[in-house]
């Protein structure tokens, strides 16, 4: 994304409550990163136990090798417990501070500017929760995850040898597929946010004149727009339901030839003697964990796709400024030290002929209370 296209999405609206939280942040990178390390152990176990405990019949070493691992798994869960508490206490926060931000800025908005559209202004909310939950939870693990593909790379190349080869095409297959799926659903995203606008519009619209309708007796005009929008949100609903499916299919076809091909290839490396039996397994395991985050990938896309029509119009929100807002700013002190020195004052309503309020000169002191007193 280019610097002009980042001024454009991103405002100090979003980014100063996310800097606010950066410490709960980074604390949930640093637990999703340890969970992942930890993932690790349960692959190399099996590995150990394939090449050592089950040759050698060393029943001990398995039973301390098993509690060292029931002992990671546990850590492993804590500290995935421990993320998904911080993901909850981040969005519950950053709601709590832009929700009243944005209510506040719909009660100031010039009737004449107002949207057209009902629904348009109800899924203001629906575009708020989306955002935040994408940049404080979902974004996270998975762009975490994405680096940490080179720990796994370098885990499988010591263990499996030319493994990491079809690991690596495996991973960059799935992410070309997800790339292009992201391409094709962008697109569609911004139909798809106005049909559920037009949607929504109808239905509020219908609820609010319900009374009106059923004095007249006639339900026709509603019905034929609802069944008009309905149409409009099927069509742009199945073409987003086939992208996901699509993408879906593929990328659950390649997991499963790549997992073949990933055995295939290993057995034929094990029988030349260059990797251990538990070697191919555990490097089975852990291009299965590789995976996840490149299949991930997919889902967090659309979201992004989603979340970048919602911030275009939560940007146009806040900034724009009312007419109301303007007036305040006008009148607004950010310091105030006494003394208050007040010199040729006057205050003239809109269509009167003459100052209502006249100060020549007043200095107010500090510990001073000062009142207006007259008719309105």
């Amino acid at each position: 994304m280019s610097e002009g296209q980042q001024r454009r999405y991103i405002r100090p609206w979003l980014t100063d409550p996310l800097r606010d939280q950066k410490s709960i942040i980074y604390k949930s990178i640093v637990a999703t990163v340890a969970g992942n390390l930890l993932q690790l152990v349960s692959s190399l176990f099996v590995m150990a136990v394939y090449n050592k405990v089950i040759p050698n019949e060393a029943l001990p070493t398995l039973v301390t090798l098993g509690l060292g691992v029931l002992i990671v798994v546990l850590f492993e869960f804590v500290f995935k417990s421990f993320r998904s508490i911080l993901s909850v206490d981040v969005c519950k926060t950053l709601e709590s501070i832009l929700m009243p931000n944005l209510f506040n800025k719909i009660l100031a908005w010039d009737l004449q500017s107002r949207p057209k559209l009902s629904g348009s202004t109800a899924a203001l909310v629906r575009d708020l929760e989306s955002v935040v939950e994408l940049f404080a939870s979902s974004s996270i693990s998975t762009l975490v995850g994405l680096p940490f593909l080179l720990i796994y790379f370098a885990v499988i190349w010591v263990i499996g040898g030319p493994l990491v080869l079809i690991t690596a095409f495996l991973i960059a297959l799935a992410l070309a597929i997800s790339i292009i799926y992201y391409m094709t659903v962008s697109s569609l995203m911004d139909e798809a946010k106005q049909a559920s606008i037009e949607k929504n519009s109808v239905f509020l619209e219908a609820v609010s004149h319900l009374e009106t309708l059923k004095s007249i007796g006639s339900y026709a005009f509603f019905n034929a727009r609802w069944e008009s929008v309905l149409d409009k949100n099927e069509a742009i609903d199945v073409r987003l339901k086939r992208a996901t499916q699509n993408v879906t299919n593929i990328q659950s076809t390649i997991s499963s030839v790549g997992q073949m091909l990933l055995v295939a290839v290993g057995a034929f490396l094990v029988i030349e003697g260059e990797i251990t039996s538990g070697g191919l397994i555990a490097a089975v395991i852990i291009n299965g964990r590789a995976m996840q985050p490149a299949l991930q990938l997919a889902g967090l896309l659309q979201r992004l796709s989603s979340a970048k029509t919602a911030l275009e119009r939560l940007n146009d929100v806040f900034d724009s400024v009312s007419s109301e807002e303007r007036r305040r700013q006008n009148i607004r002190l950010t310091q105030i030290r006494p003394p208050i020195t007040i010199e040729n004052l006057e205050f003239l309503p809109t269509g009167a002929s003459a100052p209502t309020l006249q100060i020549p000169r007043l200095m107010i002191r500090e510990g001073e209370h000062i009142g207006v007193v007259g008719s309105v």
